[in-house]
């Protein structure tokens, strides 16, 4: 007799497959949950990261830019007061200029009134010269045939002269130049005291600015003596007239130093 009941009964492998199947679904919906998630987050942090990146490079670019213009600012400013003080110099040099030529017409115009005689007879001229004024004196009007010591005619000019030089500015600066002709000196007695007519010359312009000095009461710091011999002739030294017009002392108002 066949024991039945004593023979387990085999089981169904269905609710195993069952449970298989379940979890494997829980794990994909896990896992399709879970991936995207920290695909999201890691994609989030990323793009976070790189705005932070782009605010930090527009707020350096921005403080460059402060910067830049505050210099330029800084410059603008530096320069306008450049430009004013430019200006500033400008006029000042125009303002003097202006006041130079204004004080040189009326020193011509006072010289001509004083000299007004010596001027028609052809004994002094007065001429600018490179924006200066020259008064040409003839050597006769002041000085004996060979001498260098001031007559007394020529001191009574060089005093009326002297009147006109102290009534300019006191930085006014007087150049006195003695000239001589192309002759040399063959006076025997005139060669021991001026060899030639650097000496000649020199001794005349001297012997002038002492004179303004002393008895015309012209400062000495406004005044300077020069000699240029023969070598700058008013006129021809071939004819006697031009050899007198070479023979003379020019005092010069020498243009100020700015």
């Amino acid at each position: 007799m066949t024991d039945d009941a004593s023979t387990p009964k085999s089981s169904s492998p269905l609710p195993w497959v069952l449970f298989a199947l379940a979890m494997g679904g829980c794990v994909l919906l896990l896992t399709t949950g879970i991936l995207p998630a920290q695909e999201r987050a890691a994609q989030s942090s990323k793009e976070s990261r790189r705005l932070k990146k782009e605010l930090g490079d527009s707020q350096a670019a921005a403080e460059a830019e402060r910067k830049q213009i505050q210099e330029l600012l800084k410059d603008k400013s530096s320069l306008d007061e450049e430009n004013t003080a430019t200006k500033e110099k400008l006029q000042e040099a125009l303002d003097a200029k202006e006041k130079a030529l204004a004080e040189l017409e009326k020193a011509k115009k006072d010289l001509s009134e004083t000299l007004g005689t010596q001027i028609a007879a052809g004994d002094v001229l007065i001429k600018e010269v490179n924006g200066e004024l020259v008064v040409d004196v003839a050597d006769k009007l002041l000085f004996d045939v060979g001498q260098a010591e001031v007559n007394e005619a020529g001191q009574a000019l060089l005093l009326q002269v002297a009147k006109s030089m102290k009534r300019l500015s006191p930085q006014q600066v007087f150049q006195v130049g003695g000239h001589t002709d192309s002759q040399a000196v063959v006076s025997k007695e005139l060669l021991e005291r001026y060899p030639t007519n650097w000496e000649l010359a020199a001794a005349r312009s001297t012997q002038v600015v002492r004179f303004l000095q002393e008895r015309g009461a012209v400062p000495g710091r406004q005044l300077m003596a020069a000699s240029f011999s023969q070598y700058r002739p008013a006129s021809t030294n071939k004819t006697g007239a031009g050899r007198q017009k070479n023979r003379r002392i020019e005092i010069v108002l020498l243009r100020k130093k700015r």
